[in-house]
């Protein structure tokens, strides 16, 4: 009897102190091994509001206060892609809301009207009935990626993954807005102020981008560049944190989503946080500025976040 009590207590301990562990480790800075350093919980954690399948390898979502719907981008493989319309409380109201596409990805709205990265097009979509309104192509393009509209200006940012190349629309054609050397794989974009942020995939190895494993040396970095100058600046707390895929902001702070580490991150001035370790796949995340939107490109699903509030603490740990 005395043993079974001993072995009992010492499961509970066990049980307990990884429990802790877990808590700690969901938002809290990345540190290098057996280095001492000050460990602060972020603003929040996330928990799954709700979970919605039934989508064919959803890569993005757009979400807004301004609008009831989230549109999900299906690249759906080799068959024809299309757009899905969805409840901001998880029901499919249309699965293929918008047909006729080749493999849809990022997607932002201006004036009614959503702007889609399809591969080597940019298509204009009318809110109201998901009818195609007109379409750019840039043949040159590896494949376009995701895309952010400057809400102040109507200027329209497509990242090129492969490509290297960040475009955008002027006389009515689609054409190379910048290509910098430090950003070799662009993918999420996001406009804020007179800003875009743009999220770096990885760095160049001479593997490229379908390499079978991403080593931490090659991770990306989250850039912002000036609009008016183009202008491109590191933002360190990001650097080599994540395979970086979709990026957005809640709250005035970043949110990042590492693809295939299916990770969540956060970055607040000189801090980065660890704010979820979910399946990997995670792709071009969203938000209305109260629900976090994640699509996850191999789970076929789309999961909504609900932000919650964590208090503050300090401590000192050693990560082994």
């Amino acid at each position: 009897m005395k043993n079974s009590l001993q072995f009992i207590l010492i499961l509970f301990v066990v049980i307990l102190s990884g429990c802790k562990d877990r808590m700690t480790s969901k938002a809290t800075s990345l540190t290098s091994a057996n280095e001492t350093a000050d460990v602060i919980t972020n603003d929040f954690s996330v928990a799954i509001k709700w979970e919605l399948d039934g989508f064919k390898m959803p890569e993005s979502v757009y979400a807004s206060p301004n609008h009831k719907w989230l549109y999900v981008s299906n690249t759906n493989g080799a068959a024809p892609g299309f757009i899905s319309r969805v409840s901001k409380d998880g029901v499919i109201d249309n699965l293929n809301w918008t047909t006729g596409l080749t493999s849809p990805t990022g997607s932002d709205v201006y004036k009614n009207t959503l702007y889609v990265a399809d591969q080597k097009q940019v298509h204009l979509i009318n809110l109201d009935d998901g009818s195609i309104i007109k379409s750019y192509s840039a043949n040159e393009a590896g494949s376009l990626n995701d895309l952010a509209i400057n809400q102040k200006t109507g200027q329209v940012f497509i990242s090129d993954v492969p490509g290297g190349k960040i475009y955008t629309i002027e006389n009515d054609k689609l054409v190379v807005w910048l290509q910098s050397d430090k950003i070799p794989f662009p993918n999420g974009v996001f406009v804020e102020d007179d800003t875009l942020v743009v999220a770096n995939y990885g760095l160049e190895n001479g593997e490229g981008l379908m390499r079978k494993e991403w080593k931490p040396e090659d991770f990306g970095a989250l850039y912002n560049i000036d609009i008016t100058s183009k202008k491109v600046e590191l933002i360190a707390s990001s650097n080599k944190k994540g395979v970086f895929d979709g990026v957005t902001s809640i709250n005035g702070v970043l949110l990042a989503s590492s693809n295939p580490t299916g990770h969540l991150y956060t970055f607040d001035g000189d801090k980065s946080y660890l704010i979820d370790t979910s399946s990997k796949g995670i792709a071009d995340i969203n938000t209305d500025g109260e629900i976090i939107y994640a699509p996850y490109i191999f789970g076929d699903k789309l999961i909504a976040y609900q932000p919650s509030a964590w208090d503050r603490i300090t401590t000192k740990a050693v990560q082994k």
